[in-house]
């Protein structure tokens, strides 16, 4: 389960990722990994799948796009990813 998490989270938010530099002001909220929920749970077969959602109030009172995230199908026999839904 932890390595289709670290997969799924190393696609969606790379450790070596920076904000853009014309990004708007307070939105570096969105830019940190601890901002995210991950929930993973076991799908059909050596399937599982990953969700990486916005965590409510992780930007404070800013209105931010919440719809943030992505959902992911990660394949547990060769190590990929198979389907990203954004």
């Amino acid at each position: 389960m932890a390595r289709a998490i670290q997969l799924a989270m190393e696609d969606f938010y790379p450790w070596d990722k920076k904000p853009p530099a014309s990004e708007r002001p307070g939105w570096e909220c969105l830019y940190r990994r601890e901002s995210y929920g991950v929930y993973a749970a076991p799908y059909e077969g050596a399937v599982i799948l990953v969700s990486i959602v916005l965590e409510p109030g992780a930007c404070g009172e800013r209105a931010v796009p919440y719809d943030m995230g992505a959902l992911y199908a990660i394949d547990t026999r060769n190590w990929r990813i198979l389907a990203i839904q954004r």
